[in-house]
């Protein structure tokens, strides 16, 4: 008998080996089983584009605690530009960056799905891989490098947030979606953007395809990137050159729709990628996202139907990277259990806290201006780019 449980035992763990990781291993979000509330709501606050270095601006900390405080989320999402990669110079400085806001997240306890954006390696001195591991030194953070679960994607942290119907229910019933959307497309002469490739495409389809098995019925969710879609220039209206209110890109104009939220504001001109294999198309045709999230635009802020979903932008919640007062600060996502297929959500500014140092008050005025500044001159420079 006992040769025989040896026997057995040994194929066992050798039929183990052979299973995939991302069968064997539970990811982070799953063992953090969020979930509705006994008032079956949801809330997820999606912070954006801190993009500071190993200073991380007391003001973006302000902003971060009052908007927990107030706003009491169940899931913080991180949009990208993270940290500002060009500027941590060494291994030590972008490890630093990180440090200084999840330190601050861990303290708030709150569970965080961070995604990179096209700045956070920018320069070299810290891989994604080796982020990611500092990453994973918090407890509060949900992600993970896919490449150690089983998956080889394009990029790094793509992955899925389940939220489960109660504490006490393994029944998924709503999904955030993390993709990397990458830095730079590769392509020198392009000077461009990178985008969602077609093999996190099929992962998505095969994790909805799952989800939707395992559930009995369709998962909905809200999908969460750095870089805009370039079908938002679709969604917007193409417009005569210098119409009130609108953008230059590629030789045309564009404004926003009749169709985009009452508080939408357009500071600048959005920067997708040149490049689309097919992520939208496979969110229209699933029919399980109702909007993908983006950062990248600090200026902009905006909700825009479009082929069935929306097309959302945060604007900068930073004080690293420029932006505008007028849109600058958080969005706050509702998911009503009763109603998956449905989402409402509000931003929240930078100008509705109350700044209760004067030191801080003195820095915001200082810091705001010249970041204003920078944003002027940005757009002035679009501007006669794309004059010629």
């Amino acid at each position: 008998m006992k040769k025989w449980f040896v026997v057995l035992l040994s194929l066992v763990l050798v039929f183990t080996a052979l299973l995939p990781a991302s069968a064997a291993a539970v990811t982070p979000a799953q063992k953090a089983h969020l979930h509705f509330n006994d008032n079956g709501k949801f809330r997820i606050l999606n912070l954006s584009d801190f993009q500071d270095d190993i200073l991380l601006s007391d003001l973006t900390v302000e902003f971060v605690k009052q908007s927990v405080a107030k706003y009491q989320p169940d899931l913080i999402v991180l949009t990208g530009d993270n940290i500002a990669g060009y500027i941590c110079a060494t291994k030590s400085a972008s490890e630093k960056a990180i440090r200084n806001f999840m330190e601050v997240l861990e303290e708030l306890g709150v569970p965080v799905a961070p995604v990179f954006g096209n700045h956070d390696d920018e320069g070299g001195a810290l891989s994604k891989e080796e982020q990611m591991d500092i990453y994973d030194d918090y407890s509060v953070c949900l992600a993970i490098d896919e490449a150690e679960y089983g998956y080889d994607l394009s990029g790094v942290g793509t992955y899925v947030v389940p939220v489960y119907e109660s504490a006490a229910s393994d029944k998924v019933k709503f999904a955030a979606w993390m993709f990397d959307s990458g830095s730079d497309d590769g392509v020198e002469e392009n000077d461009n953007y990178d985008h969602v490739h077609a093999d996190q495409v099929a992962w998505y389809e095969a994790e909805s395809a799952r989800l939707n098995a395992e559930s009995g019925e369709t998962v909905y969710g809200i999908a969460f990137q750095h870089i805009v879609v370039n079908e938002i220039y679709k969604a917007f209206n193409e417009v005569e050159k210098g119409t009130p209110g609108a953008v230059p890109y590629l030789g045309k104009w564009y404004a926003l729709p009749d169709t985009a939220s009452a508080d939408s504001y357009l500071g600048e001109a959005p920067c997708p990628s040149y490049g689309n294999e097919g992520e939208y198309e496979a969110f229209q045709r699933n029919g399980n996202v109702l909007a993908v999230v983006c950062g990248h635009d600090h200026a902009n802020s905006y909700v825009i139907p479009y082929g069935g979903l929306d097309i959302v932008c945060t604007a900068s919640c930073g004080f690293g990277s420029y932006a505008d007062e007028a849109c600058r600060g958080a969005r706050v996502f509702d998911i009503d259990l009763n109603d998956t297929s449905k989402y409402s959500t509000f931003t929240y500014l930078f100008t509705d806290i109350e700044l209760n140092s004067v030191l801080l008050k003195l820095e915001y005025r200082f810091i705001n201006f010249w970041k204003q500044v920078y944003l002027l001159f940005n757009n002035l420079w679009v501007l006669l780019r794309e004059s010629f």
